[in-house]
C-alpha cells in the first residue's frame, strides 16, 4: 500500500540521517556503506566497542589488484612447446594462467 511505502522511505531517510549524525560527530572519514557494515556487526554490543572496530587499523594492506602477465605466460608455454614438454598441457587439471 502507499502507507508501507512512505514508511519505508521514511525509515530510509531518517536511518541516513542518524549515519551522517554519526559520520560527522565521531569524525569518521570512511565511506557510509562501511559505516552501516560496521554498526551491523555491532549492533548489539556497547558504542565503545563500536568505535573501537569504527577506527580499527588494518592489519593487513592490499598491493592492489593481481594484474596476469600474459606476455611472461606466453612465453613460457612457448618455451615449454620448443622444449617439446607439452604433456603437462593435455591434461584437465592445469590452469596455465594462475
Amino acid at each position: 500500500s502507499a502507507n508501507a511505502v512512505q514508511n519505508q522511505l521514511y525509515i530510509a531517510l531518517i536511518t541516513y540521517c542518524l549515519l551522517i549524525f554519526i559520520k560527522h560527530k565521531e569524525g569518521y572519514r570512511g565511506t557510509l556503506l562501511n559505516l552501516l557494515r560496521v554498526l551491523r556487526s555491532c549492533i548489539f554490543k556497547k558504542y565503545e566497542i563500536f568505535l573501537e572496530n569504527l577506527f580499527v587499523t588494518p592489519s593487513k594492506s592490499s598491493r592492489g589488484r593481481r594484474r596476469i602477465n600474459h606476455i611472461r605466460i606466453f612465453n613460457a608455454t612457448l618455451e615449454q612447446f620448443e622444449n617439446a614438454e607439452i604433456e603437462h598441457l593435455n591434461t584437465v587439471g592445469i590452469n596455465p594462467v594462475i
